[in-house]
């Protein structure tokens, strides 16, 4: 149910909406009620009888698969009490046998104010309104507060961003409420550029509104003929300032063209024909049309404040504040200069794949999934909570230890101990009556059996996930153990911040239990728990799916350990995890995940060959999730891999005799690969890694000074360790100052 959803005579009217109708249809039973403004309502398209047959209306939008769904138009002005009731009586109506209710826009609340909903209940939220009036009328401004508590309502609220979704959760306190963003599917092929022929073509698309500053788009267009830039402008979008707009652009003597409200198809051939994106906007919840450009490999300038700074990669935008156009032209011929030689497809590569419709269908299936238990309450459901999963590979190991740790909780637990080329009966016999103690107090413990001849946890991992039917699962080596309480914290934290994955502190610890040291990763932002953003809170160096991981979240990204790797077999999923999940969450001091260090034959520590120790690498390089990744996301991944994988595996190659010239050979080439897959990334590193970094890359060097400056490497703190070579990124996040910052804070906290 929405107020905002395209007619036949206004096309550009909630054209979001209905993209998250068709990316939902493609999949589901979707019934749409549509409550137009009697401004906007057709002739005969909208009716005021809530009882008449809807309309079929096809949704045959770019780059999605056509989709034909019932459209019901219920003439609604929003000012009459009747208008409302009679909405109100019709959602009633229409929402019976219905699984779920979903609305979307603020404005459309209002016809459920007071009335009762029966069915699950999501509301997608889209105005700009939830989280600032200014520039809003006073009437406006004055009655919005108040009518924002109807969000408390819906038992699941989602909004486009995390600018619009941070004062909606403080609003509705524990109840859930996530970020969904809109849709913008993948235009293929992405346009070429044109040929240049000494004019630069822009293009904006938004309403002729004051928010969007058309005007100022006009006035810029001024200041690059100032500059000597041949510049036009063609604007999609209409509104009341349209004959200002014309009148001043003819005043200033600038060609604009105004092609009005048009079709999606005829935006994106305008975009197809430009150069670059312009848009002057005041403030934007998401920013589709932003979106929209960078899908279609076109650069973008727009305003600085928006949610369109989550995903928009600073390297293929200009973000400009305030209203003077010398500094929007300025940054127009900046953006065009430093993305000349950019091809389209790159600029496009730096979205992703987070907004395309399948990824946004996912999202609002789980928001529909937690609707439910939410309406239903917590009791009723007795099974498991968490399937812990612990992989085990002989009966010598502290097996009954770990699966002792995962039972000491007060949540339900049922444990899968996966017996990796091993008799379940000697596991049974190591468990003693460990499973009979787990029933009792509301446990699960069950032993399966797994052989697959490969010397890697994976495929009994594998096992474990494929037999999980719990909301959350969690991973545990038969060497390791949870600290007392930890899957309760973890839940905890899970329940209260909806999150797809929860991550826990780590700590070595003895046989004894106590702590030898701390594992300073992720560093993420001081204090920060929530919401964790996979670059800033730099959490590819958690390099394990360690923690608490929502099952729903690894069905719905297809993540499974690597099997037939000897090493690295959980990397992708981790990172995948972490880059690609919605919500991570950080149980910063809550009891830890404590690493055992009884093997000694313990798998991932067994010396390998180099090829074989990143056998995982290349193949992660070249995935195409990973080439989708935004630049910025593939840099930070970089410099994790150079410090982490490659300048670790040389550092535990100590011995100049083992680095014969194939191992060399390896080295200089995966070091290659990763600085191709990620450019620039290299210049975040500190003198000495640069210089150790210069070493793999020339075989030339003699081992004896490689392994001499892989030590030096490791003398934090001295001068050659803290200062990059370039100083310009000596602040950078990844540069060492920071990143050692935000490792000393992390490792500083108390491990329970």
């Amino acid at each position: 149910m929405t107020t905002w959803f395209p007619t036949a005579t206004h096309p550009a009217v909630g054209p979001f909406v209905a993209r998250d109708v068709a990316a939902l249809a493609a999949r589901h039973d979707v019934r749409v009620l549509n409550l137009v403004s009697p401004g906007l309502a057709d002739d005969d398209g909208a009716r005021t009888d809530p009882a008449h047959d809807p309309d079929r209306m096809r949704l045959d939008l770019p780059g999605m698969a056509p989709v034909t769904v019932p459209v019901r138009r219920l003439v609604t002005d929003l000012r009459r009490p009747d208008h409302l009731a009679r909405a109100g009586r019709a959602i009633r109506e229409l929402s019976r046998g219905a699984d779920v209710l979903h609305t979307a826009v603020f404005s459309t609340l209002l016809a459920l104010a007071g009335r009762r909903v029966d069915v699950p209940w999501v509301h997608t939220e889209h105005w700009h309104g939830v989280t600032s009036t200014a520039g809003d009328s006073p009437l406006l401004r004055a009655v919005t507060p108040p009518l924002r508590t109807l969000l408390r309502r819906p038992d699941v609220v989602t909004a486009v961003s995390e600018l619009a979704t941070a004062p909606i959760r403080e609003l509705r306190g524990a109840r859930p409420t996530l970020v969904v963003p809109c849709v913008v599917a993948p235009v293929d092929p992405v346009p070429a550029r044109r040929e240049p022929d000494g004019v630069l073509r822009l293009a904006g698309v938004g309403g002729l509104v004051p928010g969007k500053r058309p005007l100022l788009a006009v006035a810029t267009l001024a200041a690059l003929r100032d500059r000597g830039v041949d510049a036009e402008l063609e604007w999609f979008g209409d509104g009341p300032l349209r004959e200002e707009v014309a009148a001043r652009a003819t005043e200033l003597g600038v060609r604009v063209r105004l092609a009005g409200a048009v079709e999606p198809h005829e935006v994106g051939a305008g975009l197809a024909r430009a150069d670059l994106f312009l848009l002057p906007t005041r403030r934007e919840t998401f920013g589709v049309a932003i979106a929209e450009a960078l899908a279609h490999g076109r650069p973008v300038v727009t305003g600085d404040d928006g949610g369109f700074r989550e995903f928009v990669d600073p390297a293929v935008a200009a973000f400009v504040a305030g209203e003077d156009p010398q500094a929007w032209a300025g940054a127009v011929v900046g953006l065009r200069d430093r993305t000349r030689d950019l091809d389209p497809g790159d600029v496009a590569a730096t979205l992703g794949t987070r907004l395309h419709p399948e990824r946004v269908r996912a999202a609002y299936e789980d928001a529909y999934a937690m609707a439910r238990p939410a309406r239903a309450g917590s009791g009723g459901d007795t099974g498991p909570r968490v399937d812990v999963v612990v992989a085990v590979h002989t009966d010598e190991r502290p097996i009954a230890r770990a699966v002792s740790s995962a039972l000491d909780n007060r949540a339900p637990v049922r444990v899968t101990v996966v017996c990796h080329h091993v008799p379940a009966e000697r596991i049974a016999a190591a468990l003693a009556d460990l499973p009979a103690r787990a029933r009792a107090a509301g446990h699960e413990v069950r032993l399966v059996e797994h052989s697959d001849g490969v010397a890697s946890p994976a495929g009994p991992f594998n096992k474990g996930l494929d037999l999980a039917e719990a909301p959350f699962v969690a991973l545990l080596g038969s060497d390791d153990r949870f600290a007392p309480g930890a899957v309760d914290s973890w839940l905890a934290l899970a329940d209260e911040t909806r999150a797809d994955a929860v991550i826990p502190r780590l700590a070595y610890a003895r046989p004894d239990g106590t702590v030898r040291a701390v594992v300073p990763t992720p560093p993420t932002r001081p204090w920060r728990s929530r919401d964790l953003d996979p670059v800033r809170d730099r959490l590819a160096y958690r390099s394990a799916p360690l923690g608490l991981l929502r099952r729903e979240t690894l069905e719905r990204l297809g993540l499974r350990h690597a099997e037939g790797q000897p090493v690295g077999e959980d990397l992708e999923l981790s990172t995948r995890l972490w880059f690609e999940g919605e919500r991570i969450a950080f149980d910063r001091s809550g009891p830890a995940y404590l690493i055992g260090e009884d093997g000694a034959d313990r798998i991932t520590f067994a010396p390998r060959p180099l090829a074989q120790d990143l056998l995982w690498l290349p193949g992660m390089l070249e995935a195409r999730w990973f080439r989708a990744m935004p630049l910025g996301h593939r840099r930070a991944l970089a410099v994790k891999i150079l410090r982490i994988h490659l300048f670790g595996a040389i550092h535990y190659r100590s011995d100049p005799a083992g680095w014969t010239a194939e191992e060399r050979r390896v080295l200089r080439a995966l070091s290659m690969d990763v600085l191709t897959a990620a450019p620039d990334a290299e210049r975040v590193l500190s003198r000495a890694e640069r210089d150790l970094l210069d070493a793999a890359l020339d075989p030339a060097v003699p081992a004896s000074r490689l392994v001499e400056l892989s030590a030096r490497r490791r003398r934090h703190g001295t001068p050659a360790t803290l200062v990059p070579r370039d100083l310009s990124r000596v602040l950078a996040r990844e540069a060492p100052l920071r990143f050692m910052a935000a490792s000393a804070l992390v490792r500083g906290l108390r491990v329970r």
